[in-house]
């Protein structure tokens, strides 16, 4: 019996040995997987980001794609404010807002270099060069953009405006300091801000509607019965005489 139980206490030893035996194999094999896995980011540490000349590059191509488009366009600095809408597709662009009282509409041609105007409740318009043109700011989302190029600018960060991811950038040009806040979908501006000699001029191109559909069939037609006077025409008349 003395033997049985010593056998017993023998055989439960080994077992004990055994199991740690075991576990210590076990536990030999986990450092390589922890080499693994520390090895592994190293691959992410050798993908090179993007510049920011490679950036705005991007921003400006995708911008360049816009060809159709419409939004209403805020203006606020030197204690007054401006609010307009604005309707672009292809070569035309369409512009409604109330400016110094009367509420006036400005239809711009650019392949033919033209633009009408004509006053609301009016049956009469006026046709002339883009040359002559002297009214509001007629400066596109994308025309914004197609500017950077030439510009040394620095990017300082990502931010939502009107509902949409920009990257905004600041630059100087000719003496005062823009920041502009361009939209990393469409590429082009939603917002900027001048600042010269003190003021501050805030532009923003609100409730924005991009692609196909977003300017109406007949946007750009005159209403019905109206008169268009040909300032130029006549000009061309009077040097002929």
């Amino acid at each position: 019996m003395g033997l049985t139980r010593r056998y017993l206490a023998l055989l439960l030893v080994l077992l004990l040995l055994c199991v740690g035996a075991l576990s210590g194999c076990g536990g030999k094999e986990e450092p390589a997987a922890q080499n693994e896995a520390t090895s592994a980011p190293t691959e992410t540490e050798t993908q090179t980001l993007p510049d920011d000349n490679e950036i705005v590059s991007g921003l400006i191509g995708k911008g360049q794609l816009v060809k159709e488009m419409a939004y209403d366009y805020v203006i606020v600095g030197g204690g007054a404010s401006s609010e307009s809408k604005v309707w672009f597709k292809d070569q035309k662009m369409k512009m409604e807002g109330t400016f110094n009282g009367p509420k006036m509409t400005f239809i711009f041609d650019r392949s033919k270099k033209e633009f009408i105007t004509y006053t609301s409740g009016q049956n009469s318009a006026i046709k002339m060069t883009l040359s002559e043109y002297n009214g509001p700011d007629t400066t596109t989302p994308v025309d914004y953009v197609s500017g950077l190029v030439e510009s040394k600018y620095t990017i300082g960060g990502t931010e939502t405006v009107n509902g949409m991811e920009c990257k905004v950038l600041t630059f100087t040009n000719e003496g005062s300091t823009v920041k502009e806040w361009i939209s990393t979908e469409y590429g082009i501006v939603v917002k900027a801000q001048y600042e010269a000699g003190g003021e501050m001029t805030t532009m923003e191109f609100k409730n924005l509607q991009i692609g196909t559909g977003a300017v109406p069939a007949g946007t750009f037609d005159l209403p019905s019965g109206m008169e268009v006077v040909d300032i130029n025409g006549m000009m061309n008349l009077d040097s002929n005489k």
